[in-house]
């Protein structure tokens, strides 16, 4: 069975410790828990909220969603990071990749939903790509 199905997500972000996760430019927003939303119109994309993410001098509320794959199996195959607001509110979308090596790429746009104005991800520190790199890898695979 694959490891980054849409319910192996949900239950290790909703029992995952960022206080303890190796990483400075993600944490858990004070007075917020760890949650999923599955998106009405997004196919069934899956949110992780609860997260504020560091780039710009600031922190600033974000989430991450991944849309399930064409499969029918729930895996996911792109993710996107979303900052909630601020100069750097948009999405920023990476590719997921697990057939030889756990992996993620940075994406220009989504290949699954189209997004008319994309945000660009050298405008965000590359800290918080590294960071997020390291954090989806630890909830997408074993």
């Amino acid at each position: 069975m694959p490891t980054n199905t849409l319910s192996t997500i949900t239950q290790k972000w909703k029992t995952l410790n960022l206080g303890g996760f190796a990483v400075t430019t993600i944490r858990q927003a004070e007075g917020q828990t760890l949650d999923v939303f599955t998106s009405r119109s997004g196919g069934g994309m899956l949110g992780l909220t609860g997260i504020e993410v560091f780039t710009g001098g600031k922190w600033w509320d974000a989430h991450l969603s991944f849309p399930p794959d064409s499969s029918g199996l729930g895996e996911v195959s792109e993710g996107h990071l979303k900052i909630e607001g601020g100069p750097l509110l948009n999405q920023y979308f990476f590719e997921v990749t697990d057939a030889d090596a756990w992996e993620l790429e940075k994406m220009s746009n989504s290949n699954a939903v189209k997004t008319k104005n994309p945000g660009k991800w050298d405008s965000l520190s590359s800290d918080l790509w590294k960071d997020i790199e390291k954090l989806s890898i630890l909830i997408l695979f074993p």
